[in-house]
């Protein structure tokens, strides 16, 4: 038996379409790598090169640079430790969970583009850790050098 079609299954077909072609025109962007990849890999593969197994480290984004350092990481975003989502507030940003994730955690290494967190360089790095490592920006088609900082 034959099922007649419907309006509805035509209209259903119709957005169906439109929906499916709306979303292929963005694909080429998708194929668009991330700029930061190579740099985060470069200094997630030396922290798992020259740090201990169970180093912390904090890190803004902890994404590919995590994922090559294979290290316990300490998210200013606070997407790994609640505590830190917590100190993220109204009116608060990412370098005062930085400030506060350092102090709480006190992580062995953080990895820090050179100037993003001033009060945090100023005091805390300044104070407590070494410049160990720097990835330049250059080298990898990066606007901004990578720094390492050991804070044993």
């Amino acid at each position: 038996m034959k099922v007649p079609i419907q309006p509805a299954h035509i209209l259903a077909a119709v957005i169906l379409a439109v929906l499916c072609l709306a979303q292929a025109r963005s694909l080429p962007r998708l194929r668009q790598p991330d700029t930061r990849y190579a740099i985060y890999r470069a200094a997630g593969e030396w922290l798992a090169a020259h740090t201990a197994a169970d180093a912390a480290v904090g890190v803004l984004e902890v994404g590919i640079l995590g994922y090559y350092a294979r290290r316990p990481m300490v998210d200013f975003a606070g997407l790994l430790q609640p505590k830190v989502a917590a100190q993220l507030s109204v009116g608060a940003n990412y370098e005062h969970a930085a400030l506060w994730a350092v102090e709480y955690y006190q992580p062995q290494y953080l990895v820090l583009f050179p100037g993003d967190f001033p009060q945090l360089e100023q005091g805390y790095v300044a104070q407590r850790c070494l410049l160990t490592e720097t990835f330049t920006g250059q080298q990898f088609d990066y606007g901004k050098d990578l720094a390492v900082f050991d804070c044993r």
